[in-house]
């Protein structure tokens, strides 16, 4: 979470604790990983980073895609990662990985002359 001071209903659950991550940063990753398993560890990651671009697709920069693919797969992926050692050191714990709708779906829109399409 980016910032679990914004965060209203879920700091008021007894036994959670959110912590900042921005996912796109693989140091933040490693660092908060260690934080939690040094503080006593954890029974769950919550993997929910993730959003979507829309428009044109030759409209997008090549750094929108990379930080979009940065949030929603490697994010995942790097996060996972951090916290599989001390699951499999336990013998327990749980990933559940959401992302955004945007994220799962792609639309590509291609605006052409209608002679280039055949019609």
């Amino acid at each position: 979470m980016r910032d679990p001071r914004k965060e209203k209903e879920l700091n008021d659950i007894s036994g959670l604790r959110l912590k900042a991550l921005d996912v796109t940063d693989p140091g933040a990753i490693e660092s908060v990983a260690k934080q939690v398993v040094g503080s006593g560890g954890t029974d769950l990651v919550f993997n929910n980073a993730g959003y979507g671009l829309a428009g044109a697709l030759e409209g997008l920069t090549d750094e929108q895609i990379l930080r979009m693919v940065s949030t929603n797969m490697l994010g995942t992926i790097r996060t996972t990662k951090a916290f599989i050692p001390h699951f499999r050191e336990k013998r327990a714990g749980l990933f559940i990985n959401t992302t955004s709708l945007g994220g799962l779906s792609i639309s590509v829109q291609l605006h052409l002359p209608r002679n280039q399409v055949g019609g």
